[in-house]
């Protein structure tokens, strides 16, 4: 599994990269062409990883030891035992491990021929049917809490490592939706009455746990997928608005140095005519374009440092301490006259 990510996190990911590096100009297809071809490399990648750890699993499980699907009847598990055991005896069987195959066919009939073993095989596993605490386990809810607690807790550190920095932050939350998606499927799986396997018709030999444990493995790939897609498609908004706020900024700058060429150029116009205008003190003066320049940038000044010149009458604040003492005071004038 860490050798799958390593892989995925030096080669995978920068050809992904790659292929979904698009030029300006393309067009909403080439950009959707682009996505499909990044999804199906990753999908690719995780079929290899998932498919390489399957075939390292250490021995078949008891349905496929007897050649069996999982949900095989109890006449079918004992004709093929019987089938079996003919072939795979000692004393038949040139196999230098056919004495190991005959026991384990044994084991295997044991187990599944019992309704109740062959349930908590199924579902939980060889590992935790032998264990001599599980009939107490699955009492307790709390046991099988702590059962299922291990693997859920190594998905939300691989979550919450994948998705530290600002660029895939979000992908934290798609991940964990699908965790809680994966983790309903699970307990439905194991402890609802109902068939929930819907994977049986693909894998019709494999056993409950085995499925949950490759939806495990599936949904860490997975989630590594969501992760690096939330960090090639992320967006700085705050870099955006500010660029849209400097776009802003230019453009009333420019519309207000053509206003005030404009302006200027009106009054050098009445200035040269010899008109006279009205200035700051309501007297007519002919206003020269240094004067009105000036008079401008105080204008601005004003506006920038939004200086209010109007009077601003301070409003009377509550002194609830004052309250409190002259409450205080009149409850022990009222108290000792009582007296």
């Amino acid at each position: 599994m860490l050798g799958g990510l390593f892989l995925a996190n030096f080669v995978l990911v920068p050809i992904v990269k790659k292929v979904l590096t698009v030029p300006p100009t393309a067009t909403d297809k080439d950009k959707w062409v682009a996505i499909v071809k990044a999804a199906s490399l990753f999908v690719a990648y995780a079929s290899v990883m998932v498919y390489n750890e399957l075939d390292g699993m250490d021995k078949p499980n008891y349905f496929q030891v007897l050649e069996i699907n999982r949900d095989a009847s109890q006449r079918d598990i004992k004709t093929a035992y019987h089938r079996l055991s003919k072939i795979h005896h000692p004393d038949v069987s040139d196999h230098p491990n056919a004495n190991e195959m005959f026991m384990m066919l044994g084991k295997a009939k044991e187990i599944l021929s019992k309704p109740s073993t062959r349930n908590i095989y199924d579902r939980f596993g060889e590992r935790f049917m032998e264990n001599p605490n599980h009939d107490m386990m699955l009492e307790n809810s709390g046991g099988m809490l702590f059962v299922h607690f291990g693997n859920y807790l190594q998905a939300v550190i691989v979550i919450f490592i994948m998705s530290l920095s600002n660029n895939n932050s979000r992908s934290r939350w798609w991940s964990i939706a699908i965790l809680m998606v994966v983790g309903f499927y699970e307990m439905m799986m194991k402890y609802d009455d109902e068939s929930w396997d819907y994977l049986n018709f693909l894998l019709p030999s494999w056993t409950i746990y085995e499925k949950v444990e490759l939806l495990h493995d599936c949904s860490i790939y997975l989630f590594y997928a969501i992760s690096a897609y939330g960090e090639m498609s992320w967006v700085d908004m705050d870099a955006l608005r500010f660029d849209h706020l400097v776009r802003m900024q230019q453009n009333l700058n420019e519309q207000q140095t053509m206003i005030m060429g404009e302006v200027m150029q009106m009054k050098e116009a009445l200035a040269a005519k010899g008109i006279k205008q009205k200035g700051a003190d309501g007297e007519e003066t002919v206003i020269d374009g240094q004067e009105l320049k000036r008079r401008q940038k105080v204008k601005e000044h004003l506006a920038r440092g939004n200086v209010n010149t109007t009077p601003v009458q301070k409003k009377k604040e509550t002194n609830y301490m004052s309250l409190l003492i002259t409450g205080f005071m009149i409850y022990s004038w009222y108290t000792q006259g009582s007296k």
